[in-house]
């Protein structure tokens, strides 16, 4: 992981995004989705979606792809696949052949419909800010 506990939202940033400036704007917008589904900041603010990718090791390059390409540019399903992936609902594997374009295409509405169904409390699921 690189973010630390010391880290300000800035340098987190910095240090996920490899230079990569598709890769900023989807930290950002997910920074401001986080913000229209919960905006008391919840329990973490905007750097839940953030701490999951370097969870992941999702950085530069390919946090864009996740958000064009597997997810359609759509930011709430670029959420949704994160809580999913927190969650135990799609492995690491699935979730890196995804990101890679090796053939595994993920099936996003099916994936939206079992977090709202798992996890009713999450307003991601619900379509809150959508």
């Amino acid at each position: 992981m690189r973010i630390q506990p010391t880290d300000t939202l800035q340098e987190g940033i910095v240090k996920m995004v490899d230079g990569n400036p598709g890769a900023v704007t989807v930290c950002v917008e997910l920074l401001k989705f986080n913000e229209r589904i919960q905006p008391e900041g919840g329990k973490m603010g905007g750097m839940v979606y953030i701490l999951a990718l370097d969870e992941f090791e999702i950085y530069g390059s390919r946090i864009w792809m996740l958000f064009k390409d597997v997810c359609g540019e759509d930011i709430r399903k670029m959420a949704v696949v994160l809580v999913a992936r927190s969650h135990g609902l799609i492995t690491q594997k699935e979730l890196d052949l995804a990101i890679n374009g090796t053939g595994l295409k993920l099936d996003l509405d099916t994936l939206v419909e079992t977090v709202v169904e798992r996890f009713p409390e999450l307003e991601v699921a619900s379509g809150a800010g959508s």
